[in-house]
């Protein structure tokens, strides 16, 4: 991936997929990516910010700090997010594009795109992490706050409503900013968020903030 540093942080192409990752606001960093040459979205629940990133370029990889949040990015686009040393969510690879220390012939991207009608099928795909606890998403008719090993839908129905934002024990929020049909599946070992008819896939970091603070 050829990576070009911007103010707010980093922007990351190749032939096919364009990546941006940008500080925004306090403590917080938004991802775009998509497999088209442009990032703009028709639905977004994030207003713009003109918000300067702290970006160093390593040897292994270039991280992009806002605050308390990092977001490392390697050679083949593949993110981790890190609160100092700790790192608290980082996608799910099993593929050439990184290995770590698992073996790649399943082929499992961390973002995956599938031409559908009106757009693309887009997965986003993160480790589980032990000892993890996920709350939020809306309101579903089903009897558990803690969402880890539930999947949810993501469509709104009469006496259901589906907001893709949670908070997790770990000291973070995750928005899933994308406006189509899909659905989450926290499990313990993937955690896999999927929508359909889009063609950017949009993620908000939040690190820091817990609800008794």
């Amino acid at each position: 991936m050829k990576f070009e540093i911007i103010k707010s942080g980093v922007r990351g192409t190749t032939p096919k997929e364009t990546l941006l990752i940008q500080a925004w606001g306090t403590n917080a960093i938004r991802v775009r990516a998509s497999k088209r040459n442009t990032l703009k979205n028709t639905i977004d629940a994030l207003k713009m910010m003109d918000t300067a990133a702290n970006v160093t370029e390593g040897e292994e990889f270039i991280s992009v700090k806002n605050g308390l949040l990092t977001c490392r990015v390697y050679p083949t686009g593949y993110l981790e997010f890190y609160k100092g040393e700790e790192c608290v969510l980082k996608e799910y690879s099993r593929d050439d594009t990184q290995k770590n220390g698992h073996s790649t012939p399943i082929a499992y991207a961390a973002r995956k795109y599938e031409a559908v009608e009106g757009g693309c099928r887009i997965q986003a795909r993160f480790e589980g992490k032990k000892g993890e606890k996920i709350f939020g998403m809306g309101q579903y008719q089903q009897e558990y706050a803690d969402l880890k090993g539930c999947i949810v839908e993501l469509r709104q129905r009469n006496s259901q409503i589906s907001i893709p934002f949670y908070l997790s024990n770990f000291g973070y929020g995750f928005l899933w900013n994308n406006a189509s049909i899909g659905e989450a599946m926290f499990g313990e070992i993937i955690r896999n968020l999927q929508r359909n008819a889009q063609n950017v896939s949009i993620i908000w970091l939040l690190q820091g903030i817990l609800p008794k603070k």
